[in-house]
């Protein structure tokens, strides 16, 4: 075999070797990019919640450590009116009338996968993540407003004005 055949077989082999590497980083990418479209369907789905057609009479009752929330919180509620916490619910991820421990560890869960600190500074994906941030710790709020059973009598204290 002379010197250039040689030469033409290790390049062949080694041009071939490139080529399959490429072709798995082809394909690693488009499953990535195919995850990343998932997750951005995903984030729109959990923004723009479907309507719940569910009135709240008909959610299971909520317990609230160890407490049971009143029947007449829900009955009191016109059945075609809809829940207000749906939303809340829907973009943490849980139906409608769990527990404040649900929503707290949906919201630790996230949290942690919306932390804008995972991105870069300054990219399209730390801004995003920022807004969902911002609207998760929004909803966390408002959901353990209205489950939280000492946040409630914590409200409804009233304090003696101090006298001068």
């Amino acid at each position: 075999m002379s010197l250039p055949e040689r030469f033409y077989r290790i390049a062949r082999y080694k041009l071939n070797e490139l080529r399959d590497q490429l072709e798995r980083m082809d394909a690693e990418y488009a499953e990535k990019q195919g995850g990343r479209q998932e997750a951005e369907k995903e984030l729109v789905e959990s923004i723009n919640p479907p309507v719940s057609t569910q009135t709240p009479a008909q959610y299971p009752p909520r317990t609230v450590q160890n407490a049971t929330v009143s029947a007449a919180r829900t009955a009191a509620a016109p059945a075609t009116a809809a829940d207000p916490l749906a939303y809340h619910f829907a973009l943490m991820g849980l139906p409608p009338g769990s527990d404040l421990n649900s929503v707290e560890r949906a919201y630790q869960s996230l949290a942690a996968r919306a932390d804008p600190a995972r991105f870069p500074e300054g990219s399209q994906d730390a801004a995003t993540a920022r807004s969902l941030r911002d609207r998760i710790e929004n909803s966390y709020k408002i959901l353990r407003e209205n489950l939280d059973m000492t946040t409630q009598r914590f409200d409804r204290l009233e304090f003696d004005k101090p006298t001068a």
